[in-house]
């Protein structure tokens, strides 16, 4: 499983960003989730944290899409994406720099 991009990716504050983790479980995936930081932001589906600006555009058995519209500073950080299946866990991370526009 992996994330799209670099390991350490540059966004320009204010612009919408997208990360993309694709994966080829097999037994399927049965949770997937996005981390920012640690915490969990996004499960399968679902939004958990209370940020209209974030959603899950995209969601199916071999990837997963985080979008944030408008990123502000408090966007940057460790993102990771955790999957699990019946074999167990893997996981894959980028890190989020947001540039001020000059």
């Amino acid at each position: 499983m992996t994330i799209d991009g670099d390991s350490v990716q540059f966004i320009a504050r204010g612009y919408d960003m997208q990360l993309i983790c694709r994966y080829n479980a097999s037994p399927p995936v049965s949770n997937v989730s996005w981390k920012r930081n640690g915490t969990v932001i996004a499960t399968n589906a679902t939004v958990v944290i209370n940020d209209s600006r974030i959603t899950i555009p995209h969601y199916n058995e071999s990837q997963i899409r985080l979008k944030i519209n408008k990123t502000t500073s408090q966007d940057a950080g460790n993102y990771t994406c955790d999957v699990t299946n019946g074999m167990g866990p893997s996981s894959d991370a980028t890190v989020i720099v947001i540039e001020g526009v000059f």
